[in-house]
């Protein structure tokens, strides 16, 4: 089950627009955390990956593992990225820059994140489960319940 999402968000998640520049809640925000899809709450960011690109939108040049999937533009010209477990458009990847060492600029949407803060008593390691049953929503709904669950997917 997915968040319920806004119009402005629906039009950046699901039909591929782009929030105007400087507008997105996340541009000058540095905060220490890990950064959510808006739509399946699955980790994208860490905020140490976060940078200043003066792009007008959030800038990373690291992606949680397996966490972003990139897309080639119909146009050849950039490469869409999008949230590997629900398919949410985030945004664009950009190389070859030269913004930092990893050479990298994630350039995403502040609407396609939510934000999950540290908790600084005690440190966040995320780790996947994987469990079989028969209703799966059904199991969903219950784990999405349980303390510390950031995301859950169901399928076949």
């Amino acid at each position: 089950m997915y968040n319920k999402l806004t119009s402005e968000e629906e039009q950046i998640l699901l039909k591929k627009a782009t929030e105007a520049p400087y507008s997105g809640k996340y541009y000058s925000f540095d905060e220490d955390g890990t950064y959510l899809c808006r739509q399946c709450n699955a980790p994208l960011f860490q905020s140490k990956s976060k940078f200043e690109a003066q792009c007008g939108w959030p800038s990373f040049d690291d992606e949680i593992q397996g966490a972003v999937k990139r897309i080639p533009d119909a146009d050849g010209r950039r490469t869409e990225i999008v949230c590997a477990n629900c398919g949410a458009h985030l945004g664009h990847v950009f190389e070859g820059e030269g913004y930092t060492t990893k050479n990298i600029r994630h350039c995403v949407n502040s609407v396609s994140l939510s934000f999950m803060p540290v908790d600084i008593s005690k440190p966040v390691k995320l780790e996947r489960a994987i469990f079989a049953g028969g209703c799966f929503w059904g199991m969903e709904h219950l784990l999405k319940k349980q303390d510390g669950v950031v995301s859950t997917t169901v399928g076949y």
